[in-house]
């Protein structure tokens, strides 16, 4: 995975440990590369690139505001919806299973119409993200005051769930300290997700292994 920013001749490159970090000094660079980043497919200014195919905006999750980050956001929902459906109707006869109980259950509902004159009529086949949707099937959130379990938890289901090809975490890291983000690397090693935290200060006292610092003069060390 390569990360590039317009500008630098330095490219941004996740090893195995599949994290990194860039500390920005410069406010105003920092603050470039935030907009520019919310604005991605819109821009060649930065790119994130995987086997030199680019990455696109709607299979990275951008956070940049921890607190008020909500799991169950509606496009964060939708994409759950679409891969429970494809893992559903990857079986077959599971998926025809569903298909005859809804069937069943329609039949029992448009029974009680039998001596009523209005026609009625219904889709036989189910359209399983309308139905996901209608029984408002979330994620279970956990203590939303623990913004260490939040991170770990934002981090675990877009794993588990293959939400997003990507995470990028925007000034978060200054919540925590050391034996957090100690944790924060050791956890996202168990993980096949590559993650970018961007920070506007920091120091190298951390476990990441690919760290880099943007100074106030734009040069990468």
């Amino acid at each position: 995975m390569i990360f590039k920013i317009f500008g630098y001749e330095e490219d941004f490159i996740f090893n195995d440990d599949k994290s990194a970090i860039i500390y920005i000094e410069n406010a105003k660079q920092y603050s470039r590369i935030a907009m520019l980043l919310q604005s991605q497919d819109r821009t060649n200014e930065v790119l994130f690139l995987e086997r030199s195919k680019r990455i696109l905006l709607k299979d990275i999750l951008l956070v940049t505001d921890l607190f008020n980050f909500q799991i169950n956001d509606r496009k964060i929902l939708n994409k759950l919806y679409q891969f429970l459906e494809t893992e559903i109707k990857s079986d077959l006869a599971e998926y025809c299973n569903i298909q005859k109980c809804f069937n069943e259950i329609n039949n029992l509902l448009l029974t009680h119409y039998i001596d009523c004159n209005i026609e009625i009529e219904y889709n036989e086949e189910v359209d399983l993200k309308e139905y996901l949707k209608g029984v408002k099937l979330q994620i279970v959130q956990g203590d939303s005051t623990d913004i260490f379990q939040k991170i770990l938890s934002i981090i675990e289901v877009v794993n588990e769930l293959s939400l997003y090809k990507f995470i990028v975490f925007i000034g978060v890291l200054s919540y925590f300290d050391n034996s957090q983000i100690d944790e924060l690397t050791k956890q996202i090693s168990y993980y096949n997700l590559p993650i970018l935290f961007i920070e506007r200060y920091g120091s190298s006292k951390t476990t990441f292994s690919n760290i880099y610092r943007i100074d106030m003069d734009f040069i990468c060390l």
